[in-house]
């Protein structure tokens, strides 16, 4: 109830909250903070709204039980208090979703720094009920009146801007903006599945089209992909050398370099992955170099997979990005699968890159 209050938002003065919080987290109960939004309509008070969703919760409820998914929750709902304290209103949208008000506050950019320096301290934050682990959010972001007259029109724009996010790798937020995000068409969990089969099987058929060059067929496949899944960056890099680069038209980075191939190689796992979802992270781990070599392209996140076939090496697919990016188990697989593929092709037909 204090961070109400400390707000001096005009709607709750003099409110008695000790019936409006949610009992689990302490923010506002859905019913309260609809209250208060429709208000903010009906009066015409300027205003941004946020529907925030912790990624990857239910995985964490697999893992450790539900006892500890509600301590999670408790934990980052006061993150969340904490960071917006004086600029906005915590509600409970339900599950592991949350909604903020910044009330007065529409201006592109100030929304943007706002949400881009609360998100850079949260991820840096360590979960203290799960220890060494961090937990990140992917929001969706509207305006009133900008997005929409109503509540209805405003949380379906929030829900497309959320969804745009997921699909771009978690561990974002995304400002809705109708030129970019209007035609967004939200699938279920089984068409997700499903797109992610014919990704798979779409890719097979570029890579397997014996009528065209091998290089003509990674072409058409990584045009494909950038189009699809929207990669800022995306190449096959071999030794010092860039191949099949592209670079998405929303990406703001357009200029990119080779990374340093042996620092690449020293972080991938035994299945040959390297995935960085925040650059800031190695310097926690005393990768300084590599750090660097990121930082100095302002490469947030990376995703890097080797390219090898019966103990040669070719190289490794390699994908950029300017936010922090959690990267998707579906996005490593097909990325994985499209790696050895290509890695086979190389060594039946006795070529290289």
């Amino acid at each position: 109830m204090d961070y109400v209050e400390t707000n001096c938002f005009s709607y709750f003065k003099d409110k008695d909250l000790s019936h409006s919080l949610d009992f689990l987290t302490g923010v506002l109960n859905r019913e309260t903070f609809n209250s208060y939004v429709n208000h903010l309509i009906e009066t015409g008070v300027p205003f941004t709204i946020a529907l925030i969703d912790m990624d990857n919760f239910k995985t964490i409820n697999d893992s450790y039980g539900h006892i500890i998914g509600d301590k999670v929750l408790i934990e980052y709902a006061e993150e969340l208090k904490r960071e917006f304290n004086g600029l906005g209103v915590i509600g409970r949208f339900g599950g592991d979703e949350f909604l903020v008000v910044l009330e007065g506050i529409t201006q592109y950019d100030d929304i943007w720094n706002i949400f881009h320096n609360i998100y850079n301290k949260i991820q840096r934050k360590e979960s203290q009920t799960l220890k060494n682990e961090k937990v990140t959010f992917t929001s969706g972001v509207v305006r009133f009146p900008k997005d929409g007259d109503n509540y209805l029109s405003l949380v379906e724009k929030m829900d497309k801007a959320l969804y745009r996010g997921k699909v771009k790798g978690k561990c974002c937020f995304i400002i809705y903006l109708k030129e970019k995000h209007e035609n967004i068409e939200i699938k279920s969990i089984l068409e997700k599945t499903t797109s992610t089969i014919d990704l798979i099987d779409k890719s097979y058929d570029f890579l397997l089209n014996n009528k065209c060059p091998i290089e003509e067929r990674i072409n058409d496949l990584f045009t494909y992909l950038s189009n699809t899944l929207m990669f800022n960056h995306l190449c096959i890099q071999t030794g010092y050398n860039m191949k099949y680069e592209r670079i998405h038209l929303l990406s703001k980075i357009r200029d990119f370099e080779p990374l340093k191939y042996d620092l690449i190689e020293n972080n991938f796992n035994a299945h040959g992955v390297s995935g960085i979802n925040n650059v800031d992270y190695l310097k926690l781990i005393k990768k300084e170099e590599l750090y660097d070599d990121f930082k100095k392209q302002d490469i947030r996140s990376n995703l890097c997979i080797s390219i090898n076939a019966y103990g040669k090496r070719y190289g490794f697919i390699r994908v950029d990005h300017e936010q922090n990016r959690a990267w998707d188990n579906n996005i490593i697989e097909l990325l994985t699968i499209i790696a050895r593929t290509i890695g086979i092709l190389l060594y039946h037909n006795n070529t290289t890159l």
